[in-house]
């Protein structure tokens, strides 16, 4: 399995563990919904604030969530 699936697995998987939308996720973190769909679909490169912001917010770490490059 690739970074990029493993990303999108591991994210929705956190997602679900805390009974929780994308939507929800991007309005805590203060960006739209779409740039999150980038993130979790590695569209984007994620600035490590960003990426740190998330794994906080999913409680994980950024590697866990596959946001390190």
């Amino acid at each position: 399995m690739s970074n990029k699936d493993l990303r999108r697995k591991r994210i929705r998987a956190r997602l679900a563990q805390y009974d929780m939308t994308a939507a929800m996720l991007a309005d805590m973190l203060g960006i739209n919904e779409g740039h999150l769909s980038k993130v979790i679909n590695s569209r984007i490169n994620v600035p490590i604030e960003l990426a740190s912001r998330i794994a906080r917010a999913l409680k994980t770490t950024t590697s866990y969530l596959k946001l390190n490059k």
